[in-house]
């Protein structure tokens, strides 16, 4: 399909529950007033070549969880005022020309209160990564039932290929249920914070291309558990390399282009002032040579879709949401086929 995106599909305001046109051609602007439906849940624009801003329009679908734009032409800040929108669960606006600062929130205002992916990356963000949205994100919190503890809700933040600068921030580590945490291809400073250690569900963990210092923390080998991809390459890392645990399974590739590394698996042996201790082996759960890319597919569309899906799959190929859209079992949390 070709052209813009029909301003008569306001017609169905009051019956349409889902609209996915992606991968077609269409251009222009979104345009506004037409996607103010109380019912819309889903809306996938992705893979098109729409331009210029999202309209604020957008605000007024209250029960929206999904929203993909990624892949088009969209030239806009942050749209911090999707924040309000109090059922949104995934958020994709990848590979656009997204520009700017992530200005802090307000303190005291709600953002993103159900917010379980966020894809920023192939954009132009830039200034340091946004503390306030990450404080506000940690308080995020869901109750499964009376007896069962909080989680917290978000799972995926992916901020690569920006131009995000600064250090990663310590407090990362109290997002407890992030699965998937990319920072890679941009200008960040500062050593791996101690703090990621905290995340014991992480499974995917890239940092690559950026201008990390310092050693790599040990505790990585020992408390990541699950984690089944790790890149650090390409930083400013000294020291020797952790091993034992999921550090058995990965190749050089991990570590390449930081010069002060040493031992396993690269070729360049450690000097004696530079060993230490290793960490206890731990059984590993064998290698994934993975690229990223992943579908959480997961929220309920009432009767139409059913209830939240919490299922990981992480591709070779990055296309996020082809074809996923559909019922899937609940996710365990501890295995995944992949």
């Amino acid at each position: 399909m070709s052209g813009g995106i029909p301003v008569c599909l306001s017609n169905f305001n009051n019956s349409l529950l889902v609209l996915k046109v992606r991968s077609n051609q269409l251009d222009g602007p979104i345009p506004s007033g037409w996607a103010t439906g109380i019912r819309l849940k889903m809306i996938d624009l992705s893979k098109n070549k729409l331009q210029e801003k999202i309209p604020k329009s957008l605000m007024e679908c209250k029960m929206l969880e999904y929203l993909d734009l990624g892949n088009n032409q969209i030239r806009d800040a942050f749209p911090s005022w999707l924040g309000s929108l109090p059922e949104l669960n995934i958020l994709i606006l990848s590979s656009n020309a997204f520009y700017g600062r992530m200005e802090n929130p307000k303190l005291n205002l709600i953002v993103f209160p159900k917010l379980q992916i966020i894809d920023l990356s192939h954009n132009r963000f830039n200034g340091t990564l946004p503390l306030g949205y990450f404080e506000k994100w940690i308080s995020m919190k869901n109750l499964d039932g009376k007896n069962s503890p909080p989680k917290y809700m978000l799972e995926t933040i992916d901020f690569s290929s920006n131009r995000f600068d600064g250090e990663i921030p310590k407090l990362i580590g109290k997002l407890k249920e992030l699965h998937l945490l990319k920072f890679s291809n941009n200008n960040l400073v500062g050593g791996i914070p101690v703090a990621i250690t905290k995340l014991t569900n992480l499974e995917y963990l890239d940092l690559s291309q950026n201008k990390l210092v310092g050693k790599i923390p040990m505790e990585l080998s020992t408390q990541l558990t699950f984690l089944s991809f790790l890149n650090v390459s390409h930083n400013r890392l000294t020291g020797l390399i952790p091993r034992g645990g999921q550090f058995e399974t990965f190749q050089s590739s991990s570590f390449d282009g930081n010069l002060g590394l040493c031992g396993k698996p690269l070729l360049k042996e450690c000097s004696s002032n530079s060993r230490s201790l290793p960490p206890p082996s731990l059984t590993s759960s064998g290698e994934f040579g993975f690229d990223w890319k992943l579908v959480l597919l997961g929220y309920g569309c009432g009767f139409l879709f059913g209830v939240l899906i919490r299922h990981v799959v992480i591709k070779k190929k990055p296309d996020w949401f082809a074809n996923t859209f559909s019922k899937l079992p609940t996710r365990r949390r501890r295995r995944h086929v992949l």
